[in-house]
């Protein structure tokens, strides 16, 4: 689990997109077949990731539909107490690449609140919060 995804990821960084998408549904296939005690939080995180891909394409359509599926994994997350900083974070940067600067902050702060350093060291680097570097809010919580 998780392999298509970090493929994707790297395709993703490098601005290869349509490679990015294809792998992130790659692994959301793999999912279908496997009974892993984490799969819900991937497939939130490759909703997430092709929330991004599709909204760097301009492709909002297949975004939002993405991101409902980032919202609504979530939410089921929530309803059976499995909270955790992880999936916040994913859940933070669906809200970045959908230009939800308030939720993405708000979920954002949620996620370094249970795991400060992780989160921290992450952001800095995400590409997914460039449209938070420069709000106040973002910039205290990356410098600690």
């Amino acid at each position: 689990v998780g392999s298509y995804g970090r493929l994707g990821y790297i395709y993703y960084i490098q601005g290869r997109y349509d490679d990015a998408i294809s792998e992130y549904y790659r692994e959301l296939v793999a999912l279908r077949q496997a009974d892993h005690a984490l799969k819900d939080r991937v497939k939130i995180e490759i909703n997430q990731k092709l929330a991004s891909a599709y909204a760097r394409q301009g492709k909002m359509d297949d975004a939002r539909e993405a991101f409902s599926q980032v919202v609504d994994g979530f939410e089921k997350r929530l309803e059976v107490g499995a909270d955790d900083s992880f999936t916040r974070y994913y859940v933070a940067l669906a809200y970045a690449a959908m230009g939800d600067d308030e939720r993405a902050l708000e979920s954002l702060e949620k996620a370094a609140s249970g795991r400060r350093r992780f989160t921290v060291e992450r952001a800095k680097r995400e590409p997914d919060f460039e449209f938070l570097r420069g709000d106040e809010r973002f910039e205290a919580l990356i410098r600690g």
